[in-house]
């Protein structure tokens, strides 16, 4: 054969093979760019309305339309959140904005990306006969308190904001989590969560005023998106995708409640339906307060409301630009 057409096949038979190389990775690109990509979310406590609009941005497609295929673990006593994230078990989590504050105090590389509840469920109430309705009625008032909570912090704050001595209160170990002691009026005021405890007295046929500490100056945020400072450093997008289309499972299930219940009954193992359509029903307000609330937005003289309230009382021990300890990059 002669030389020059050897080279010319060689040439010719070398672009083919090149081609074919280049396609192969291309399409294998392609296949691995369209591939959800696994993360988990850690939740703070068991599976119930609380966390709706996660399940719903799950179930309705918006994770798998921001190419992600998400795992949702139940949170408990032995599944703490934060914990789970910065040990890198899983890449986000739900918990607390007071529990958040604390480990950043304490150097934990862990950020908020998102405030889910913009309002604090923690809330004091008490049997309506009972004519109690505000702060003030606490006076010579048999109220239960946890010592050490959210909820005790709380509470002294809103006494403290009305000029309230707590020495003219009786104060009640509240140590159950059951509220048979106020059902049975051995204490006249009884702590609890908006989207729980008066729910059930309700549920039982007792009518009950609430006590808000927002209503009293104590407006402080609760549950928050959290994930480590090197996911959000390393993996920009990825928490861009999962914060985006969590919101919008929230803006859904805030909007559409009944079939979010029903979305939300998929997880739940231990309640009833009437239950969880009472928590959701609570949990909307919190998260979306007013026709203009976005979801998820934190703000900074907010944020540090919470942060000073920990570090009145001693849960924070050292001072922290609290700047540092939430970002609002993957909100807009």
């Amino acid at each position: 054969m002669h030389k020059k057409t050897l080279w010319v096949l060689i040439i010719g038979c070398s672009a083919i093979l090149a081609f074919i190389i280049s396609f192969t990775l291309q399409r294998q690109r392609a296949h691995y760019a369209r591939e959800p990509k696994k993360v988990t979310v850690q939740l703070k406590w068991k599976h119930q309305a609380q966390f709706a609009g996660i399940y719903a941005a799950k179930e309705k497609g918006f994770y798998k339309a921001a190419g992600l295929d998400v795992h949702i673990e139940r949170g408990g006593p032995d599944r703490p959140p934060i914990a789970n994230v910065l040990g890198g078990q899983a890449e986000f989590g739900v918990a607390g904005a007071d529990d958040l504050l604390v480990a950043v105090s304490e150097g934990k590389p862990i950020k908020a990306i998102a405030a889910i509840y913009q309002e604090n469920p923690v809330v004091y109430f008490a049997l309506k006969s009972s004519g109690i309705e505000t702060p003030q009625d606490f006076i010579g008032k048999r109220v239960g308190v946890r010592k050490g909570t959210g909820t005790y912090y709380t509470y002294i704050a809103m006494l403290r904001n009305l000029g309230i001595d707590q020495k003219n209160i009786i104060e009640v170990p509240a140590d159950t989590s059951e509220i048979t002691p106020l059902l049975e009026k051995a204490v006249d005021v009884w702590p609890g969560f908006r989207t729980n405890e008066p729910k059930a007295a309700e549920r039982m046929g007792y009518a009950v005023n609430l006590i808000k500490p927002e209503e009293f100056g104590v407006d402080i945020y609760a549950d928050v998106l959290i994930a480590r400072q090197r996911t959000i450093d390393e993996k920009h997008e990825l928490v861009r995708a999962f914060v985006q289309a969590t919101l919008k499972g929230w803006e859904w299930a805030v909007a559409n409640q009944e079939e979010a219940v029903d979305i939300t009954m998929q997880y739940v193992e231990d309640s009833t339906r009437e239950i969880q359509q009472d928590m959701l029903e609570e949990t909307a307000v919190l998260v979306k307060r007013s026709s203009a609330t976005k979801i998820g937005q934190i703000n900074f003289s907010k944020w540090n409301r919470t942060y000073a309230l920990l570090r009145q009382y001693g849960v924070i021990s050292k001072d922290k630009d609290i700047s540092a300890t939430y970002t609002t990059e993957f909100l807009r």
